[in-house]
């Protein structure tokens, strides 16, 4: 077992000027009493911007998920990251799902959102 965390800082690049937001957190392992399913949660979301281009912003989440129990074990990562462009929304995002056999999933996408005065 372990202990989770939380943790959240406010960066600034003095050379760019571009700031960012770093949120991480993670439960920590911890064991299910009934089934014995030990089970851990982290997540890390990154936001930047550069204060005088708004179009320079950009959210970047991730999370995991995974799971064991005596042999078994199973995760899953994913990634989100939606950017400002001067006309559209840009998200690219991934999935990727493990066992003890390997690779279940692994999938990336990409779309761009028109920002109709958004």
């Amino acid at each position: 077992m372990s202990e989770g965390y939380l943790s959240r800082r406010h960066e600034v690049d003095y050379v760019s000027g571009v700031e960012r937001q770093v949120r991480e957190s993670s439960s920590g392992i911890t064991r299910h009493l009934h089934t014995g399913i030990e089970w851990l949660y982290e997540a890390r979301d990154v936001m930047s911007v550069h204060p005088d281009e708004p179009n320079s912003a950009k959210m970047t989440a991730e999370r995991c998920f995974a799971f064991e129990r005596g042999e078994w074990k199973g995760r899953t990562d994913t990634t989100i990251t939606v950017r400002a462009e001067r006309d559209n929304w840009k998200l690219e995002g991934r999935v990727k799902a493990t066992d003890n056999e390997g690779v279940v999933v692994d999938r990336t996408w990409s779309e761009s959102i028109p920002r109709d005065l958004v």
